[in-house]
């Protein structure tokens, strides 16, 4: 009795197989398979994914090519890889065209101005503000603009610094009954109230102006009425800045993050924040738990689901492998 033998033929080998991308020897036959960007098409061709269809560039512009794509970034932003952009600091890296002071914002910067100075109309030039134009010295004083300032002098036969200029009598002399400051004129005195307060129907007394209540203060959000003054507050979730009067966004995200620490996922809002868990845990983003796949039916396995942290695996039944996309399953061959 003579027996004969089979022997498997390697199709990817001896390049007998017709696959346009990957060939894997398989028991009897082979399997096609393709290149990252690249999707099988009737078996053995392989065609490209359009990725930028799913707008992965964003707001900036996706160019798709071979297996791939690429993301070409608009103005104000620069390319942290080929595929993603990231907002580009004019104020911190130079690039701005600011005379004093600049605010980078998204996709480009604001510019400022110090105290004493005017933004141009090209809003990047400062223009110093001639005070002297407004009259703040006193009458009988002189006025000297300066960069940024100016200076108060007295004239001639008067003394004070300026800003009050006087005689020598009952002002100098402190015979007078002003609440704060005082005046002289010909014979007499008239009395004044500093910044902040208003004079009183008595002529001498200074009382306090709410300038929260008469809206002429310069707060943002939140003005608190000081005797002579006021300061500014910021709501919750925002955060008070140096100049006293702008509120900022809190990124309570990175300041101090509230979602669960290891599963959950923090989106920052203005004046506030939220908090979601990741895909695979369920919860209210404070709290996450695992999703269990296999017992909520949630799984796509074609024999067996086994659960694990935050995602599932797949098996076969005995006599069957699972295949190359981890969830279905095909006989053993003989």
């Amino acid at each position: 009795l003579q027996l004969f033998c089979c022997k498997d033929i390697n199709e990817c080998a001896e390049g007998t197989h017709n696959c346009a991308g990957n060939c894997a020897d398989t028991s009897g036959g082979f399997e096609c398979s393709c290149d990252s960007g690249m999707t099988l098409v009737q078996g053995t061709q392989c065609e490209d994914i359009n990725e930028c269809s799913s707008n992965p560039c964003g707001i900036h512009t996706c160019t798709n090519n071979a297996g791939s794509y690429t993301c070409e970034c608009n103005v104000g932003y620069q390319a942290s890889t080929t595929t993603s952009c990231v907002g580009n600091n004019e104020c911190s890296n130079g690039q701005h065209q600011c005379d004093q002071q600049c605010t980078n914002t998204e996709g480009s910067y604001t510019c400022a101005c110090g105290a004493g100075y005017l933004l141009g109309s090209d809003g990047k030039t400062c223009n110093d503000i001639n005070e002297c134009d407004n009259s703040p010295c006193d009458s009988n004083g002189e006025c000297t603009n300066t960069a940024g300032s100016y200076t108060c002098a007295c004239s001639a036969n008067y003394m004070g610094d300026g800003f009050n200029c006087e005689h020598v009598d009952e002002c100098t002399l402190a015979t007078h009954d002003c609440d704060q400051g005082c005046d002289n004129t010909e014979g007499s005195f008239i009395c004044f109230c500093n910044t902040g307060y208003i004079l009183g129907e008595d002529g001498k007394s200074c009382l306090d102006v709410d300038e929260c209540t008469e809206g002429s203060h310069n707060c943002e959000q939140i003005c608190n009425n000081n005797v002579g003054s006021f300061t500014c507050a910021c709501q919750d979730g925002y955060l008070l800045m140096e100049n006293g009067v702008a509120c900022e966004n809190i990124n309570e995200c990175v300041v101090s993050p509230p979602c669960h620490a290891e599963y959950g996922v923090c989106v920052d809002t203005i004046g506030s924040y939220t908090c979601s868990c990741m895909d695979g845990y369920e919860g209210n983003g404070f709290e996450c738990s695992d999703i269990d796949e296999c017992v909520t039916d949630t799984h796509d396995c074609h024999h067996n689901c086994e659960n694990n942290v935050g995602s599932f695996d797949c098996t076969c039944d005995e006599g069957y492998h699972l295949t190359e996309d981890l969830k279905t399953c095909r006989g053993e061959y003989p």
